[in-house]
């Protein structure tokens, strides 16, 4: 049986790049905002032994 060959995906390296700067500010907002859960989990587990 043939299937038809899928389209190539599309590669965003490829061209010129043109780089949006509006994308960064939610990469740059979950780095400066996953470390808080992570340290308020580490002092629910860990805190009661340095009491």
């Amino acid at each position: 049986m043939n299937l038809p060959a899928a389209s190539p995906a599309f590669d965003a390296t490829r061209g010129r790049r043109q780089r949006d700067r509006g994308d960064l500010a939610a990469d740059i907002g979950d780095g400066c905002y996953l470390p808080l859960p992570e340290l308020i989990a580490l002092t629910v587990v860990y805190g009661p032994l340095f009491r």
